[in-house]
């Protein structure tokens, strides 16, 4: 099933990022639309090696993130690429749906709170213009990081 992405036309999808990984794992993209894998891939993959998930899924609030994170579990997240606010469509292959920001989906682990502050552990280490967060653990503001966060309506997973 091909879909169509708003103001982009068709989108990759041979598969579902819900259930499995779609896409180049490199990450490269092109016009088309890759959207990796979401936290029904991530707490399948999880659970099949052994896992036990506290949570995954959407609407997860940051202060359920933070919360988790203070207990000790890192936090998988779902942010824009560049940290930035974006408004996500719902996509859907006719058996789930996810949200879409644009070919900007990331995910970094959520390993630190501080006041006004999370460490993030961000896979993607190289500079690119427009990125102000790429690579390593670091610090992002809780507000930048909110909005990242909300453009993938609270996704995330948790693990124990």
């Amino acid at each position: 099933m091909d879909l169509k992405v708003p103001g982009i036309g068709p989108a990759y999808t041979s598969g579902d990022p819900m259930q499995n990984f779609v896409g180049p794992p490199n990450g490269t993209q092109s016009s088309s639309y890759e959207p990796g894998a979401y936290y029904g891939a991530v707490a399948k993959a999880a659970v099949h090696f052994g896992a036990t998930i506290l949570a995954a899924g959407e609407n997860i609030s940051p202060q359920q993130v933070y919360a988790y994170v203070e207990e000790g579990y890192p936090v998988q997240a779902w942010v824009t690429f560049d940290f930035q606010p974006h408004t996500a469509v719902i996509l859907t292959n006719g058996h789930d749906s996810w949200p879409w920001a644009g070919p900007d989906e990331h995910s970094v682990l959520v390993i630190g709170v501080g006041v006004d502050s999370v460490l993030i552990d961000n896979p993607w280490n190289k500079a690119k213009p427009g990125v102000q967060y790429p690579g390593a653990d670091q610090w992002v503001p809780m507000s930048v990081f909110e909005a990242a966060y909300n453009a993938y309506l609270d996704m995330a997973v948790v693990i124990s």
